[in-house]
């Protein structure tokens, strides 16, 4: 079973794509609602994949990005964002360093279940 990880400040889109991947039988997955939670839980557990917002409060996604990168080589990363309150160009300067910080891939919001689906499996499958 592939384990997922989903950071995201917005727990209604943290709801969904937990919801939307759970009901994948080949994924376990866990919802946390920043960074910091993030990085307690890949202390104490193993993730194949963390799916992290960028815009969040605190510790944002580029520098969980890096925290990953660095120490959970092994784990894939894929940002998303849809930039907030500041918008479409605000996410895809966001999601462009996150991918030279060492994310494997990108997915701008708002996005189907589909195309999310597409990038997980991907993901875990390459």
């Amino acid at each position: 079973m592939k384990t997922i990880l989903v950071v995201d400040d917005d727990k209604d889109i943290g709801e969904i794509i937990t919801e939307y991947l759970s009901a994948h039988d080949e994924y376990e997955v866990t919802y946390v609602e920043n960074a910091l939670a993030a990085m307690n839980l890949l202390k104490r557990e193993s993730f194949n994949l963390v799916i992290t917002d960028m815009l969040m409060p605190d510790i944002n996604g580029i520098e969980l990005t890096e925290h990953i990168f660095t120490n959970y080589p092994k784990t894939k990363v894929l940002a998303c964002s849809g930039g907030g309150s500041s918008g479409k160009l605000v996410a895809g300067m966001a999601l462009d360093q996150a991918l030279q910080e060492g994310a494997d891939n990108a997915l701008m919001k708002p996005f189907t279940e589909e195309e999310l689906k597409a990038k997980v499996s991907n993901l875990l499958n390459r």
